[in-house]
């Protein structure tokens, strides 16, 4: 819990100048959760909407994780939980509309759980 923290206080940029700059490339910042170590969270940068972002607390260590809903619009990915080494989210996409995700923390492995409302 102090590690994650310790990667959102440098994410909202109060260690210093380039970690404001860092945070300057999202609009929006949400939905953090820890995951081994990393953290993953829910950011919009403006081209792709809300979507699924992973950190090690450093801007070359953060990366898209998954574009889940294409183009602008995004996914809007929300409610993590953390569990057995994966994260549990929802996501929305035009193909399922609003369903329950998980990710491993690897592109390969961020997945639609289920279609629960087919």
């Amino acid at each position: 819990m102090l590690r994650c923290l310790l990667v959102l206080m440098a994410l909202l940029g109060f260690h210093s100048i380039q970690a404001q700059q860092f945070l300057s490339r999202y609009n929006t910042i949400s939905s953090l959760a820890d995951l081994d170590g990393k953290i993953v969270f829910a950011a919009d940068d403006g081209m792709r909407g809300s979507e699924l972002w992973i950190t090690n607390g450093t801007a070359e260590g953060t990366t898209l994780l998954s574009d889940i809903q294409p183009g602008s619009m995004g996914s809007a990915p929300a409610n993590f939980i953390a569990f057995n080494g994966k994260l549990y989210f929802t996501a929305t996409t035009l193909q399922y509309g609003a369903e329950l995700w998980a990710t491993n923390g690897t592109t390969a492995g961020t997945t639609l759980v289920k279609d629960v409302r087919p």
